[in-house]
């Protein structure tokens, strides 16, 4: 090997030198080993160089090293320059890729420019000012395009986290609003409490002979059997059964609103059939037959049973079927026909619990009214509606340990489903509050 070339720089290539500084990693390419001592001897006394003869020797050095600027020689005979930028490029699309070529190799520097491979190109014989300020400038636009990354990555950065403060900001904004909603909803419920307080009293004064008269012409005619119509009877038991649920609902506002008042109920085993038809009983005088024709199904077993309170279920049964009427009923208004309307109440086992359903064939409801139906205070009936209705259901269930399940779908109807403890349950200990 011969003594390697040394280049004396002028003025303007040592200005270059100062303002750059040794702050890159330059590797060089080329099969004659004199142009390399020729361009190492140029970049040196500014850049860290890397050299070799071998293209795929100067693959290996880019995969152990961070090569930052690339200047290799197009004619090689185990590879052109074209092929390395591209196999370099592959791994390392940020580098500055510099291509020393001919005249002759034009179609090739076309090729290279057309597929982004290349920066610059210097053409043979290159001149040292040239080359540096080319490098320079080379070495300019990487630590531009690293400060943009950069740059871009802080933004990236800045704007995840406004996102995520903004989504604590919209969970905040969710949490105070639930607040506010619930405290309106107490303050509606102390408010009720308030006038139940006032008219409780009166009321339970008013049920009270109602009461007692019921009872004692039930009693009468167990003994004299006078009532010879079975449909005075049923209106009797009705208007017992009514009364009766009546000041149980008065006792339990009273213990809700009133904490010294202690309400003495205890669970028992409630025959199903015979509460979904005294719950019938006291819903269906609510439907106007001048509407249309209602046909009303019960597929319920004479066996099947529950454990609960019979008052507060059939209150509670009460609402469901008063509800599935006047959607009916609203059915019937708008599109009338000739065919009856059905409402059906069923109840089949469930494992240890009892699944009493209560359907319609009415509008639906739409999914935004469906999931605040179980709401105090919503209301879809204006001034018709106080809106406690399900909401009293849904208590009512969930003290029974059990659950309420509501699913709808528009323009085919509802279907109300309590899923309540089984007679059965009545024999196990009772569970803690």
């Amino acid at each position: 090997m011969g003594p390697k070339l040394k280049l004396k720089l002028s003025d303007g290539a040592s200005s270059i030198a100062k303002r750059s500084a040794k702050q890159g990693h330059v590797l060089i390419v080329d099969d004659e080993q004199a142009n390399l001592d020729g361009l190492e001897a140029v970049l040196s006394r500014v850049y860290h160089v890397y050299q070799t003869c071998d293209p795929n020797e100067a693959l290996r050095i880019a995969e152990e090293h961070k090569i930052d600027l690339i200047i290799t020689d197009q004619r090689m005979p185990q590879m052109l320059g074209t092929e390395l930028l591209q196999a370099l490029s592959e791994r390392d699309p940020s580098q500055v890729r510099i291509l020393l070529t001919g005249y002759t190799d034009i179609e090739d520097l076309i090729t290279c420019v057309n597929d982004g491979l290349l920066y610059r190109y210097l053409v043979k014989p290159w001149k040292a000012e040239e080359l540096l300020a080319t490098v320079a400038q080379g070495f300019d636009k990487l630590r531009t395009e690293r400060a943009l990354t950069e740059h871009m990555e802080q933004i990236k950065v800045e704007v995840e986290e406004r996102r995520r403060a903004q989504q604590r900001l919209e969970d905040a904004l969710m949490e105070l609003q639930e607040a506010q909603d619930a405290l309106i909803a107490q303050e509606q419920l102390k408010a009720l409490g308030e006038m139940v307080s006032g008219v409780a009293h009166d009321f339970n004064n008013v049920l009270t002979p109602i009461l007692a008269f019921s009872e004692e012409l039930l009693e009468d005619w167990s003994e004299s059997a006078s009532l010879d119509d079975p449909m005075q009877l049923d209106a009797l038991q009705g208007i017992h059964d009514a009364a009766t649920d009546g000041t149980a609902l008065i006792n339990r506002l009273r213990a809700a609103y009133h904490p010294t008042f202690r309400l003495n109920t205890s669970k028992q085993v409630v025959p199903l059939k015979s509460l979904v038809q005294s719950a019938l009983k006291l819903s269906l005088p609510r439907w106007d037959r001048s509407t249309g024709e209602l046909l009303v199904e019960v597929e319920v077993d004479e066996t099947l049973s529950v454990c609960g309170e019979t008052s507060e279920l059939r209150q509670a049964l009460v609402n469901v079927i008063c509800n599935a009427l006047d959607a009916t009923r609203e059915r019937l208004e708008e599109t009338p026909t000739d065919a009856p309307r059905r409402v059906t109440v069923k109840a089949y086992p469930f494992g240890s619990f009892v699944n009493l359903e209560v359907i319609d064939q009415a509008n639906g409801m739409p999914l935004g009214v469906l999931a605040q139906c179980k709401q105090a205070f919503f209301s879809t009936k204006g001034v018709a509606g106080t809106g406690l209705g399900l909401h009293m259901v849904q208590e009512t269930v969930k003290r029974h340990h059990g659950q309420l399940q509501i699913s709808s779908q528009e323009g085919v109807g509802t279907t109300i489903k309590m899923k309540l403890p089984s007679g059965e349950q009545c024999a196990l200990p009772p569970r803690e509050e």
